[in-house]
Formats: structure tokens, C-alpha cells, sequence
């Protein structure tokens, strides 16, 4: 390995090792052959709806030392029966989220009211932090996936037609056209 082939791997070691450092206590960081993993380190005991099971969820991180560049893209893996069915899933989900699970399991108290036992909330936007600000720390920049890209232009052509709407509504109503 020449020498600038092992700076750009000390370069995305050292990013790791920061992000390392950085996580919380339920959350572990694994290598990958362009990067490496974020991901909550016990699943998601998903018990909504007719379907029980586990999730589990990745921010992975591809790393371009060359450009000092990265990218994160979710991933999401869902193992599961359909307590209806009884039928056993496994389902996914890769690209960019924003999301929070939640799920709280309540028992019966002395008094016979609901006491809660146990909340467990996983978010994705603690993988992304976890990587975001030691990045900027050392350096890199995050490149957006095609799919953020692709919602941030949406939502800003929503959000111009509804600003439109509004406008056109608003010199209706002034004029008495409207009605």
C-alpha cells in the first residue's frame, strides 16, 4: 500500500474513531469495506398493530477520502410474525429517513391503573448526529442522496404552490370575489 492509499485509510479510521467516541451507550459503530455502520446495538421490539417482531436500524456511512466526502443512507431491517396470520416477514427499507420509534408497555399497578413498565424510543437523527458532528470536526462534508434531493425540491415546489394559493385566495377575498 503506497503512502496516500494508507493516508485515506487513516483518514476514514480517524473519522470512525471520533464517531466512536461520540455515541451514545446504545449505540455501536461496525466497520465496512467503504466506511462504516451506526446502528443501535439492541433491536426495536416492535409490538404494534397485528405484527410483533424486531427492527433494527443502520445509518451507513460511505466515506471518499479522496474528496473528504460522505454520504449516510439508512437501513432498516424488520423481522416479524403476524400474530393474526402467524405467518413469519422479514421486510427493508434502504434510503434516507427521518424517523422515530416509540413503543411504551404498560402493566397493571397495585391500584389497578396503568403503570408504565418499560419506553423504548429509537431515533434515526441520533445515527445521523453521531456522525455529523465529528465529520464536520475533521473535515468532511456530507453528500445528499438522490432521495433527500429529490424531498427537498419536492417540498419546495409544495411549498411554493401552497404560497401561491394563499396569494391568489388572499386578493380574491380583498378584491370580493370570493364567496
Amino acid at each position: 500500500m503506497d503512502r496516500d492509499e494508507r493516508d485515506e485509510v487513516d483518514l476514514v479510521a480517524e473519522l470512525r474513531e471520533a464517531v466512536e467516541r461520540r455515541v451514545p451507550d446504545d449505540v455501536m459503530v461496525r466497520e465496512t469495506d467503504d466506511g462504516f455502520a451506526v446502528g443501535f446495538r439492541h433491536p426495536f421490539e416492535d409490538r404494534i398493530g397485528s405484527t410483533q417482531g424486531q427492527v433494527r436500524s443502520w445509518a451507513m456511512v460511505r466515506c471518499d477520502p479522496a474528496t473528504m466526502t460522505l454520504r449516510i443512507e439508512d437501513m432498516r431491517f424488520s423481522a416479524g410474525t403476524d400474530r393474526l396470520t402467524g405467518k413469519v416477514g422479514v421486510a427493508g427499507f434502504r434510503g434516507r429517513e427521518n424517523a422515530v420509534r416509540s413503543v411504551a408497555v404498560y402493566a397493571p399497578g397495585p391500584d389497578g391503573e396503568p403503570v408504565l413498565v418499560e419506553r423504548q424510543v429509537q431515533r434515526t437523527s441520533t445515527l445521523h448526529g453521531a456522525v455529523r458532528g465529528p465529520a464536520a470536526e475533521l473535515g468532511w462534508h456530507e453528500k445528499q442522496p438522490l432521495s433527500a434531493t429529490v424531498g427537498k425540491v419536492v417540498g419546495a415546489i409544495a411549498g411554493a404552490g401552497a404560497l401561491l394559493t394563499l396569494v391568489v385566495l388572499g386578493v380574491l377575498a380583498l378584491t370580493g370575489r370570493l364567496g
